[in-house]
């Protein structure tokens, strides 16, 4: 799987966890009836936009997705942790 192939499968992914929205993008669906633990006001998550990408990162080696998925996306913070 590419890097584009996985950006274009899994966007509403993506744009939950960075934004941290509360129905959108919950497991990668376009409206999920369950709030997800990770919502928050919009206008807390624009001033904390980059909080947000780091956490990202770490979700992504903890398991959110698989690990050589996450070692396509972010090379140099998976070398830096050594994985």
């Amino acid at each position: 799987m590419t890097l584009f192939n996985y950006f274009k499968t899994n966007t509403k992914l993506i744009f939950h966890l960075l934004f941290c929205t509360y129905h959108f993008g919950v497991n990668n669906k376009f409206y999920s009836r369950n709030r997800s633990i990770f919502g928050k006001n919009f206008f807390y998550t624009l001033l904390n936009f980059k909080t947000h990408y780091k956490m990202m990162k770490l979700r992504s080696l903890i398991g959110f997705i698989p690990l050589d998925t996450t070692k396509k996306l972010f090379p140099t913070y998976t070398k830096k942790y050594k994985y």
